[in-house]
Parts: C-alpha cells; sequence; structure tokens
C-alpha cells in the first residue's frame, strides 16, 4: 500500500478546531501519519488488499486530523465520519467529501448508515471509556465489520500509565484520582475515572493487554492480527479481524 506523504494532505484547519492551536499544529498534522501506517501495518497481516477496502469509518473523527490521512490513503473508499461534535462532522464532511454522522453518548443509540465497513479506525476513544462503554463501543463494531473486515484502535496501555504515575498533565485528573486509577490498573488490569460530573460517561481509562485481549475475545470471530506498544505517539495500537 503506497502511503501519500505530508505534501500531499489537506492542511485546511477548522478555526473551531481545538486541537490544532499554537504549537500543537505540527503535531496535529504529524498524528496521522503514523496512524496511517499502523492500519496499512495491519492490512499486510491479513493479506487484504487496498482495493478491497471500499467502506471505511472513523469515529471519532474529529474535525478530521485522521481522516484527511483515510482520504488520501484510501481515495477511492466511500468513507464515514463520525463524532459527538456536530460542528466538527459538519466541516468534516464538507472539507473532505465524506459522509458525516452525528454519534451520541449513548452507544447504542448510534446509527451508522452502513452495516458493512471494510476498515474501521478508532483512535484515542477506548482510552476515554469505563468499562461497561468499553464493551458497548466494540459490540458497535463488531456488528458493523464485513466478514473480513479490520479494526484498528488504540488503548493506554503500560507506557501511558507510566507516564500517569510521573503525574504527566495530559491526563487532567487530580493525583489522588489517577493514583487510584493505576492502583485498579495494577490489581485488575484495567482502570478509570471521570474529567468530573459534567462529563458523566467520559474520563480517562488504562487497559493492559492482556485485559483487551479478553475482551475481544468475547467474539469468537474476532482475532487480533496486530499489536504494538506505544505505536501511535504513546497509545499501543491493536488490529482485529473479523474472520
Amino acid at each position: 500500500m503506497r502511503l501519500p506523504n505530508s505534501s500531499e494532505i489537506n492542511r485546511n484547519i477548522s478555526p473551531n478546531d481545538d486541537m490544532a492551536i499554537g504549537d500543537a499544529i505540527q503535531w496535529y498534522f504529524d498524528v496521522g501519519e503514523p496512524a496511517l501506517k499502523n492500519i496499512s501495518a495491519v492490512l499486510n497481516t491479513t493479506h487484504i488488499e487496498k482495493n478491497e477496502i471500499s467502506k471505511i469509518l472513523d469515529l471519532p473523527s474529529g474535525y478530521g486530523r485522521v481522516l484527511r490521512w483515510l482520504v488520501k490513503g484510501f481515495p477511492d473508499a466511500s468513507i464515514t465520519a463520525c463524532d459527538t461534535n456536530v460542528d466538527a462532522i459538519d466541516y468534516a464532511s464538507k472539507e473532505f467529501c465524506v459522509t458525516g454522522v452525528r454519534s451520541n453518548y449513548d452507544i447504542t443509540q448510534i446509527q451508522l448508515p452502513h452495516y458493512d465497513y471494510d476498515l474501521i479506525w478508532c483512535g484515542s476513544l477506548f482510552t476515554h471509556f469505563s468499562d461497561i462503554l468499553w464493551s458497548q463501543l466494540l459490540d458497535l463494531f463488531h456488528d458493523n465489520l464485513t466478514s473480513k473486515g479490520v479494526l484498528v484502535f488504540t488503548t493506554h496501555g503500560r507506557a501511558a500509565a507510566q507516564h500517569m504515575r510521573q503525574q504527566n498533565p495530559i491526563y487532567r485528573l487530580d493525583p489522588n484520582i489517577a493514583k487510584q486509577v493505576l492502583l485498579d490498573f495494577d490489581n485488575t488490569g484495567f482502570g478509570y475515572a471521570n474529567y468530573d460530573d459534567k462529563y458523566p460517561v467520559y474520563g480517562i481509562s488504562m487497559s493492559n493487554i492482556a485485559w483487551v485481549t479478553k475482551k475481544i475475545e468475547r467474539f469468537p470471530d474476532l482475532r487480533i492480527c496486530y499489536l504494538c506498544e506505544t505505536a501511535w505517539g504513546h497509545q499501543d495500537v491493536f488490529g482485529v479481524v473479523k474472520a
């Protein structure tokens, strides 16, 4: 699979995109390339050719930090961008000529236009969900994959936990709450805490490889075909194929 280079990528940014402010702009453009490289690596392990990918889901798509790479990497595919941010979806659908779908904080209520995606990319969403929502999101993806569909997603694993132990501010948790998340992570393989009461279904989760594997093993037709720790910044990348 030929990967586009950065000069080919649409560099327009919505003025409302708070992930691309000041010094973060270069990071914003750089983060999409390793996402696409990991997707390519997953496809290589499954021997699925690029031209077999006709429908793609990017959830959560935001304003398009990875989406802009997907549209260049898979120019012939029909792509769905899904997010709870309506403004982001409106922008992404117009700027990148994709189908925009509003997500829902109640995952069981998410209505997708297709039930047969060949590829689903989920960057940094499992990393913000509780155990229950984690399972519901995996259910959603499983039910919307084709018989040979591929799911690529990221998690907070050992490296992220180490960053939290060092009180890295990116996790935005009170030190005492972060300490409990790490205690749960060390004892059970999974730890979670909400950011605050304003967002009762959104926070930070840490999940080790064994815990994630058990979640995937609930589905007899899902096979882990790719795993690379810290392959997307400080996040781990899993590739799963429906077979």
